[in-house]
C-alpha cells in the first residue's frame, strides 16, 4: 500500500503561478549549441559499454516526464550519488527573480534509486539528444553527462547519467533545510512551481516501490510551510 502524501496536487497549486514578462532563459547565461550536444553524444558513444546497451538513469523529472522511447524500465541503484536540491538559485524555468528556484540534482555521496531505461541499440542518436538538449542546456552547465555504475534486478549496469558538476556556477551547498524548504514552498516561474516537481517526484517514486526519505521529509515540510503561507 502506498504511503499518503502531505503534498497534494491541491497543496501543490496552493503557490501562486508567476505571472509576470517572459524571462530569459536560464537567466541570460550562455546556451549550448548543437556542436556542444554533437561533442558530448560523441564522447558518450566512444565510452560505451562494451555490450553495446545503453543504459539512461532517471532520478527526477525523466522519470515522469520523459522524452524519449525506450525497450525496457526497471527500478535501478547507483552508489556514490544522491538527490540534492543543489542547483539555484534558477531565474526561469521554475524559478524568477523575485521567487528564485532550487532544483534536484545528484550530488556526490551515498546512494540513490531510481529507474534505468534501456533505449533501442537502433535509435541511439533520434533518442539521447534530445535527453542531452535538455540536460546541458548552457556552455557552462551545472550537470555533466557520465556513465555510472548501478545495479538493477537483473545484475550490475553501467547507466548514462547527468549528476551535478561541482565547479559550475550554479552548485550550491551547505544551505539548512529550512532555507531549501522555503525555497521549494514558494519558487515559480514559466514552468511550474518547485511543489509540483516535488509532488511530481515523489508521487511517480512511490508508484514504483521506491520510497526515497529525503524526499519524503521535505514533501511532509513543503506542505507545513505552504498551509502556513497560502492557507485554504
Amino acid at each position: 500500500m502506498h504511503r499518503k502524501m502531505s503534498l497534494t496536487a491541491e497543496f501543490a497549486a496552493r503557490v501562486p503561478r508567476y505571472d509576470g514578462p517572459p524571462l530569459a532563459m536560464g537567466g541570460g547565461r550562455e546556451m549550448a549549441d548543437e556542436d556542444d550536444h554533437a561533442a558530448v553524444f560523441a564522447r558518450l558513444m566512444a565510452t560505451r559499454p562494451a555490450d553495446g546497451q545503453v543504459w539512461l538513469f532517471a532520478y527526477g523529472s525523466l522519470i515522469w516526464k520523459p522524452n524519449f522511447a525506450h525497450v525496457v524500465e526497471t527500478v535501478a541503484h547507483v552508489h556514490g550519488w544522491h538527490r540534492a536540491f543543489c542547483l539555484g538559485w534558477m531565474q526561469s524555468f521554475r524559478g524568477c527573480p523575485d521567487r528564485p528556484g532550487l532544483m534536484m540534482a545528484l550530488d556526490r555521496g551515498g546512494s540513490c534509486r531510481g529507474v534505468a531505461f534501456r533505449l533501442s541499440e537502433g535509435r541511439l542518436e533520434e533518442n539521447l539528444m534530445p535527453i542531452i538538449r535538455r540536460e546541458l542546456l548552457f556552455k557552462v552547465s551545472g550537470m555533466e553527462a557520465r556513465w555510472l555504475g548501478g545495479h538493477t534486478a537483473e545484475g550490475p549496469r553501467v547507466m548514462l547519467g547527468f549528476p551535478v558538476c561541482r565547479s559550475a556556477p550554479d552548485y550550491v551547498s551547505g544551505l539548512t533545510e529550512d532555507r531549501i524548504v522555503a525555497a521549494l514552498a514558494t519558487s515559480a516561474g514559466p514552468q511550474g512551481t518547485m511543489a509540483e516537481y516535488l509532488a511530481s517526484t515523489v508521487e511517480h517514486l512511490e508508484a514504483r516501490s521506491i520510497h526515497d526519505r529525503y524526499l519524503w521529509r521535505m514533501q511532509l515540510l513543503v506542505a507545513d510551510r505552504i498551509a502556513a503561507l497560502y492557507p485554504a
